[in-house]
């Protein structure tokens, strides 16, 4: 077991193996369900966080062993007393929706899509000047990661729109639904929701977000009869619709 802080380093790997990362977060995980590395949360780190350089640098040589070309890439790291060891590493973009995230650190580049399918189609000169870091170290994104802790179906929702109403909301990746169905969280996918937010503060300030995320999205608190009839009847409508699509 490599124990430390877990981080992802993502980016492209350019024409002729040239490494340009764009976003390095940092995993948060906890104890849920009996399962001890269930997410939580993941928080932006900027070209000053500590550990930035060593993994930056990690990154590079690893990326250059593998000659990869022409692609993106999504590193997963651990910290510990040795220094960086790679848990995983894929020739592609970051889950739930991480390249419009990566793109958004960056908005005068061209977007992450842009660029991989430019590097898809051949050689190219597309996006090569040196990367801006201004807008990337003016802001704070974090991702907020729901937690279900039984096997049930949302019959009353709230927190949505108190949520959507906050100057730091960027937008849903996982919206949670009336009838969704929920599975005790394990694992990301079984995450009830996942929202990301954007700020300007200190690394506090995205602990309180985080927080506040969790105080208000709230489901069934008070559930009647018709709540339960309402949430069964949009289970069945979207299972149905699967099941023609």
């Amino acid at each position: 077991f490599i124990s430390g802080p877990e981080f992802h380093l993502d980016g492209h790997v350019r024409t002729g193996g040239e490494f340009t990362p764009l976003a390095l977060f940092e995993y948060f995980r906890s104890q849920v369900n009996e399962y001890e590395t269930v997410y939580v949360a993941e928080r932006q780190c900027q070209t000053s966080h500590p550990l930035w350089k060593h993994i930056v640098d990690y990154a590079r040589r690893l990326l250059a062993a593998t000659g990869l070309e022409r692609c993106p890439f999504h590193l997963e790291v651990k910290i510990d007393d040795r220094g960086p060891c790679f848990i995983d590493l894929g020739a592609r973009f970051p889950s739930e929706g991480g390249a419009n995230t990566m793109s958004r650190l960056h908005p005068d580049r061209p977007n992450a899509f842009e660029v991989a399918a430019a590097d898809y189609l051949g050689p190219n000169k597309f996006a090569i000047d040196p990367v801006d870091w201004s807008h990337h170290d003016s802001v704070k994104t974090l991702l907020v990661y729901g937690i279900s802790t039984s096997e049930e179906l949302i019959h009353t929702l709230t927190g949505i729109d108190e949520v959507e109403a906050l100057n730091e909301f960027v937008g849903w990746i996982v919206k949670p639904q009336i009838g969704d169905q929920l599975f005790r969280t394990k694992e990301l996918r079984g995450a009830p929701y996942i929202v990301e937010l954007c700020h300007n503060g200190d690394d506090a300030r995205s602990d309180e977000l985080i927080e506040k995320v969790r105080q208000r999205i709230r489901w069934n608190e008070s559930v009647s009869i018709s709540d339960r009839l309402r949430a069964k009847g949009s289970n069945l409508r979207r299972r149905i619709h699967r099941r023609l699509t």
